[in-house]
């Protein structure tokens, strides 16, 4: 019996051990979740803020209910980037065009910012537990967070089969500018020319020359003298 008591908080120690670790890029992507935050919004609480986050490797559904609810859907290994938006009970998609920045008033960068600022305020502020724990509210919105960053802001496009970039290292995005570059095509010299073949010279036919060719003709055709 106290044999059995010692292996059952063994493997409990063991488990919560395991689950304390750090989760890592592929962990983060390939991870299947659902998970909610609550928080009370404005007048006095009466209005309260629900973010639930669910997440099936790849693709991240994100929903925020305060007067009025917004959905964004997001696939991070899909291409072209882009980002599916459901408010006022109609859906738009937006495709990423470049790198947004805060004063970028595009459709595209002004709900990236709106889900961006969500995250933040309603999810990672709020959420309970640790971030580095994927078994966490906080772990788990805080995979989210990262991934869509990766995503949406950064232009990276992921796949669940190869091994993904380190999600938790800040975007350098000259590096992976450097990354991506195709090396250019070595020029060809051109070959050089060949040297003109120099004409074959003909030697003058000398004057002792002259004599002996004119004597033989005279030897073979003695009749014409």
């Amino acid at each position: 019996m106290l044999w059995l008591k010692f292996s059952l908080i063994f493997s409990l120690l063991l488990i919560e051990s395991v689950y304390a670790q750090k989760y890592t890029s592929k962990q983060c992507l390939d991870a299947k979740f659902r998970t909610s935050v609550n928080n009370e919004g404005k007048f006095f609480g009466l209005i309260k803020n629900d973010l639930s986050i669910s997440k099936n490797q790849c693709q991240i559904q994100i929903n925020l209910k305060n007067i009025l609810e917004t959905k964004w859907v997001i696939d991070v290994c899909r291409e072209p980037i882009h980002i599916k938006v459901t408010s006022k009970g109609s859906q738009s998609v937006y495709k990423r065009s470049r790198k947004c920045e805060k004063s970028d008033k595009s459709d595209f960068c002004a709900y990236y910012w709106e889900l961006h600022d969500a995250l933040q305020d309603n999810g990672l502020i709020f959420a309970k537990g640790e971030r580095e724990s994927l078994s966490t509210s906080h772990g788990q919105t805080y995979c989210s967070f990262l991934l869509i960053k990766r995503y949406l802001e950064d232009g990276h496009l992921f796949s669940k089969y190869d091994e993904p970039i380190d999600i938790f290292t800040p975007f350098d995005e000259k590096k992976q500018a450097a990354a991506c570059d195709i090396p250019a095509k070595t020029e060809l010299m051109p070959k050089p020319e060949a040297p003109p073949v120099p004409e074959a010279e003909t030697t003058p036919a000398t004057p002792e020359l002259e004599v002996e060719s004119k004597a033989d003709e005279l030897l073979d055709n003695p009749g014409e003298f």
